[in-house]
């Protein structure tokens, strides 16, 4: 049975969880970790997927979980200590309630793909997304905007957020606007609210193809 936001609001915080790792993820992150830990409205931690990658000597996961930084691709960044890494994708997206995917193009579909396989992985009907990933997918000589491709994909509700950022400008709080786009009225507002700040400022419109 279908069920709205709402209906999952009196149940208790919506869960968020982020599947990433790269520098656009990581400043992404310490928005999103922030705005959960100050919102009645979202759990306290948020969840990131990282893929299984060594820096150092030391497992990814590792350095975000007792540095609170990502060393690798955004240095000199802490990280709210809300924000929790893992490297097993269905311990990350199961009982999600928002998923927000920063995942490089050129991977999306393979990530995509493993989602779908893996059995142990279940997306509840109620959850909405969001893609954050630049560029876009091509299949059979046609272009897929990424929103697009992730709906289509996992049947799920999918916004986009894009805008003229670069990763560690927004990393290091300077002014920056973004636009969410979407057809998904219910989920619009809360991702406003996953994403606003007073440095990072968010506006929604009601279609995503002109902002992807």
């Amino acid at each position: 049975m279908y069920r709205n936001l709402l209906d999952i609001l009196k149940e208790g915080p919506l869960k968020i969880s982020i599947l990433g790792s790269g520098n656009w993820a990581s400043a992404i992150s310490k928005i999103v970790g922030t705005n959960a830990k100050n919102n009645y409205l979202f759990e306290n931690e948020v969840k990131m997927w990282i893929r299984d990658e060594i820096v150092n000597g030391e497992k990814m996961v590792d350095i975000i979980n007792k540095k609170h930084e990502n060393t690798k691709y955004l240095q000199g960044v802490p990280l709210p200590h809300n924000i929790v890494a893992y490297s097993d994708m269905s311990k990350v997206i199961n009982n999600a309630d928002l998923l927000i995917f920063i995942i490089p193009s050129q991977y999306l579909e393979s990530v995509l793909h493993l989602i779908k396989e893996d059995k142990s992985i279940k997306i509840e009907k109620h959850v909405k997304a969001i893609s954050l990933t630049k560029g876009f997918i091509v299949k059979n000589n046609k272009m897929i905007l990424c929103s697009k491709y992730i709906s289509n994909s996992l049947d799920v509700p999918c916004c986009a957020l894009s805008g003229a950022n670069i990763a560690m400008d927004v990393a290091m709080e300077c002014f920056s606007e973004a636009t969410i786009g979407g057809d998904d009225k219910d989920a619009l507002p809360i991702w406003q609210r996953v994403f606003d700040m007073p440095y990072f400022k968010i506006n929604c419109v009601n279609e995503s193809t002109g902002v992807e």
